[in-house]
This record gives structure tokens, sequence and C-alpha cells, in this order.
């Protein structure tokens, strides 16, 4: 009885040992298929057939492979990543002054077949140093957050000074600093009195010849506030990465004032700049029906503003708004029955009840849906901020809004982008791109080739020393140790996680550890063959002895990994990762794998194992 269990239990490992090598297989597959760097030409309006004509004479000259020509997108398959920015630069040079705005792109696409989609199966992402990406040098503006926070104690300082009837002869606010002049000096007592009790963070300072208090941020309030506008702007930027659909990339803070943002194996830089580097919400607006703007002699009363709609026509609206973003809790994008992007916004309860009044003092009247984008610009100076405001659409409202409700007139892109932006919320201050550059890879071509030509090398050496060493026994390490391997780079695929540099040194690392459990469970065979053991018997209790060395070493090399994966960043990570799902397949496959394969070869009795010298 106790026998056929045991078979059925060691039919089970068989089993369940192929079908797992198999799962493996299938998700190591996608890594043996290269990325295809292409360059993509686009425009939203029909391109001019002179351009397609010359762009198509040019790539046929110098024969590149065009991927793709339909719907107004080109693709052009480069060879390198040298090669890609040299044809970028031509086409942008040849078509810098056509009337069509066309948008050149770098970018790579995937050449494994469609149907591992179907499974989720992809190659195993590389990090920066591997693969290249953009690199990205935020600067966050602190004297900006300190200035406007200053100006927030300033009015309610003012507030303040109205409700206690407290009157000052004159006020200033000046940047970082705020004053108020009294003409009694009972007013000036009674004033520096409340700004103590009500306003700790604050520094005051009294002129008591000039009855001023004069009012600053002090210095604890200031370090308290760098520090919440570094955390907040780290996990807005994350939120956004995440939202773009990007993973393990680097993000984390450069000095005192400094954000560094590293994204691996993106190169279109146009959207990831317009993704982290701006801020947009919307606003709504009640037009102002009661006005007709005149372009002759442009007057705009004094209670409404002009904005443009998206064909540029000019729109006179209420100033007063009668709902910002700000009440916004979550938005996403999609396409109505007519195949037409939207934007579903939902709105937080105070939101939602103010919409519903306003909305219900305004049937029948026009609203306007207004898109608001702030974002620094890189050639003005550290202080400069643009702001866009642009019309996208218009509604009557025809009965009362709630907290759910729907936003058109946009396309499928900005349409997705807005619902990102919505839903990842605001930078806390101004943030500006100090630099920004897309990065090949930064060790270069030749170094990568010699980093993966380690792992092959190294492979190499250690399958010839076991053959030689352990001969069969030997035979079957090396099965094993290559099955660890492409174990290793499956479940590194699914778990998406990024190699580095550092993580190929971690792969090689494993290997080694590897083997040594085979050497271990090996060395201990032939001790019980020494001590006169039958050899089943040695094969049974060479594995029971090794067990517990081989756990506990592999458990604290575990352990550090996972400690270096808790409390690292970038490089330190890469190589925690692939240590730890390295030490994982490794024990499956020396301690499991190569005793399913011991005893399905040497299952009858046999006289002498062929464990080598």
């Amino acid at each position: 009885m106790l026998f056929y269990y045991y078979k059925k239990l060691f039919n089970f490992k068989i089993i369940f040992f192929i079908f797992l090598f198999l799962i493996s297989c299938l998700y190591f597959i996608p890594n043996l298929y290269k990325e295809d760097l292409i360059i993509s030409v686009s425009s939203d309006l029909p391109f001019i057939k002179e351009d397609m004509d010359n762009i198509l004479l040019f790539v046929k000259k110098f024969n590149f492979e065009i991927k793709n020509n339909v719907n107004n997108n080109l693709s052009i398959k480069c060879s390198s990543f040298e090669e890609q920015l040299l044809l970028k630069s031509n086409i942008e040079n040849y078509l810098n002054n056509k009337n069509v705005n066309y948008n050149i792109i770098l970018d790579s696409i995937s050449s494994i077949p469609l149907w591992f989609n179907y499974i989720h199966a992809k190659p195993i992402k590389l990090g920066l140093d591997l693969k290249g990406g953009i690199r990205f040098l935020m600067g966050i503006d602190f004297d900006f957050a300190v200035i406007k926070n200053t100006e927030n104690y300033y009015n309610d300082i003012r507030n303040l000074f109205k409700r206690e009837d407290i009157f000052y002869s004159k006020s200033n606010c000046l940047n970082k600093f705020f004053e108020f002049k009294f003409n009694v000096s009972e007013n000036l007592n009674l004033a520096m009195l409340y700004i103590k009790n009500n306003y700790p963070d604050l520094t005051i300072n009294v002129d008591y010849k000039k009855n001023i208090i004069g009012c600053c941020l002090n210095n604890k309030k200031i370090e308290n506030l760098k520090f919440c506008i570094m955390e907040k702007s780290l996990f807005s930027f994350r939120k956004r990465v995440n939202e773009l659909g990007l993973s393990d990339v680097n993000i984390r803070s450069y000095g005192e004032n400094n954000i560094l943002i590293e994204l691996p194996g993106m190169q279109n830089i146009d959207r990831a700049r317009n993704i982290l580097g701006k801020t947009a919400t919307i606003n709504f607006f009640i037009l102002d029906q009661e006005h007709i703007y005149n372009t002759i002699n442009k007057y705009i009363p004094i209670n409404s503003k002009l904005l443009y709609d998206r064909n540029g026509h000019p729109v006179l609206l209420k100033k007063k708004i009668i709902l910002s973003g700000d009440f916004i809790i979550n938005a996403y994008s999609g396409l109505n029955n007519d195949n037409k992007p939207y934007v579903n916004v939902k709105l937080d309860n105070i939101g939602a009840k103010k919409f519903f009044e306003v909305t219900s003092k305004n049937i029948d009247k026009l609203m306007a849906v207004v898109y608001c984008e702030s974002f620094n610009d890189v050639n003005q100076d550290h202080q400069g901020i643009k702001i866009k405001e642009e019309i996208i659409s218009i509604g009557k409202i025809m009965q009362p809004l709630n907290d759910n409700f729907q936003i058109t007139g946009l396309n499928l892109e900005e349409a997705n982008d807005l619902a990102l932006l919505l839903r990842s919320g605001v930078l806390p201050t101004n943030i500006i791109i100090l630099e920004e550059k897309v990065i090949g890879p930064t060790l270069g071509k030749e170094n990568v080739n010699k980093g993966y030509n380690s792992i092959i090398y190294g492979l190499a050496v250690i399958l010839c020393f076991m053959i030689f060493y352990y001969n069969v026994f030997g035979v079957i390490a090396n099965i094993c140790l290559i099955f660890n391997l492409i174990f290793l780079i499956a479940c590194m695929s699914i778990l998406d996680a990024v190699l580095t540099l550092p993580g190929i040194a971690g792969i090689v690392l494993t290997l080694g550890m590897a083997i040594d459990s085979n050497v271990l469970i090996f060395e201990r065979i032939r001790e019980r063959l020494l001590s006169n053991d039958n050899c089943q018997f040695s094969i049974k209790n060479g594995y029971k002895y090794a067990f517990v060395t081989i756990v506990d070493s592999n458990l604290t090399t575990f352990l550090v990994g996972f400690i270096l994966f808790i409390i690292g960043d970038g490089p330190i990570r890469g190589f925690a990762i692939t240590l730890c799902i390295g030490i994982i397949t490794s024990l499956y496959s020396s301690i499991v794998g190569s005793r399913i394969i011991i005893d399905i070869i040497f299952k009858n009795n046999i006289k002498k194992l062929p464990i080598g010298l």
C-alpha cells in the first residue's frame, strides 16, 4: 500500500515537472525574438503626396524596410538606435517647413507572433542601461510654493482682522514676506497677539516705532513644506507613470530640489513630456448670451471672459467658474455608441451637490466645458509657466446634472490623456523640466553583448566541468541547470521584472549557486557509497543529508536579497530581483528536478552509480 502511494506521488511529480518545463519554455520563447526599432511618421491630416513620394524614395535609396503605410501612418524599420536617430533627424529636416503638421516619433514594436499575446507571454523587460529609454531631470520650484503659502497666510490674516475688527492702515505682500501697518499701537498689540495664537508657523517681526508687523514662514514650516511637496511630487509622478502603463521605472529624489525619472524602453519623448510635465483639468462656465463679441472693437464685458473653441471661433463666457476640476475624484475614457471618444467624470459629494444646484438654476442655458492646461516651457525662465485654455464642447443644460456625466469633443488620444491627468491629480507646485534626453544603451551594444556572453561562457564552463567530474550525474546536473535558466527567465517575464546589467550578474551568481547545490548532493551520495550503502539508499540519504545545508545557505542569501530589494533602488534592486527569483528556481531544479531525473534513470537496482571521479 505504501509503495502504491509513493508511486502515485512520484508520477505526479513527473507530470508536474514536465508541465512546469513546458510552461517555462512557452514564456521563455518570446525572449528569443528581438524588438524592431521603428520611426513612426503620422499626421491628423492626409499626407501630401509629394512629401510621401520623397520620403519613400529616401527610404528605398538607403534600403530601409517599411513596416506599415496605412491611414496617414508610416512606420520605417531601423537596424540600430543610432540609425533611428539619424533617420529621424533627416525626416525632421525635410518636413520642417511643410504646412502639414507631421508627428515623427521614435518607437519600437515587438516581432513575436500575435498568438503569444493571448497567454500574455512577452519578452523580459530590459532596464535603461541595457535597452535605453527616456531620462528626465525635473526641478521643483520650492520658492513658488513658499510664495503661494505666504499669500494664503496673508489672506487668512486679513480675513481674521476683518472678523475681529482690527483696523490697519496699510498692508502689503511681497514674495515671501508680508506686513501690516497700524495707526494705533493698541491695534498693533492686539494683532500681534492674534497672529501668535493662531499662526505658530510664522516668524513675526515688530517695528514699534513705525507700528508695523512683518511676517514670514519660519524655517521649520519651510522644511516641512519642502518635504511634503517632494513626497507629493514623487507620488504624482509615480501615479502618472503607472497610468501610462509603464512599470519598474526609476523615480527618485535627486539632490534637494530635483527628481530623476528614468523610463526604460519608452522612446516617445513628446508623449512622456506632455504627461509628466503638465497639469490639466476642466472647468465649467455659463455662456454670456447677453452680449455679442465684436471682432472690430474687441469689447469684453467686465464680468465676462473671451475664449476660443477648437475651430478658432471666439466665445464669450461668464467669468465665474460654476464648477472646477478640484471636485473630480475619478475619470476614464471610452467610445460611445457613435464610436466617438468621451471622458466619463465622477464628482465627490460636495462637487455633485454644487453642480446640481448650479445646473438646476440654469436650465436651457448654454454651458461650456473648458480644458485648462498649465505647463512649464523649457524655453522660458525658471519661474515661467504657460496656461492654455480652450473650449472643448458647448451644450445646452436640459436637466440638472449630478455626480456622473460625460464630456465629448475630444479625439481619442486627447480623451485618454485628459482622463489620465484628471485621475493622477495636480502637481503640488511648478515643476520645471531641467533636462530631457532619449538614452541609447548607456553601456553600448558591445558591453551589452559582453553581459550576455558572460552568461553563455560561464554556463559552458560549468557544463563541461560537471560532465568531466561527475559523468552521468554531471549531465543530469547540466539538464537541471538549463531548466533553471529557462525557468528563471520565464518567471521574470511573467512577473514583469526588469533585467539590468547588475541583474545579469545576479543570473550568473544564481547559476553558480544552483550547480553548487548539485555538487553538495553528489558529494553526499559519494560519502554514502564509501560507507558501503547500496545505490538506492545512497541516493536517498545523499539528498536527505544535503537538504538542510542547501536550504540554509540559500535561505540566508534570499533574506539578504530581499532586504536589498526593500531598501535598494535602481541597479541594486535589479540585482536583488534576479537573485531572489533565481534562488527559488535553483532550489526547485537542483533538489526536485535532479531527483526526478535520477530516479527515472536509476529506478532499477544497480550495482554501481556513474558519479564520476
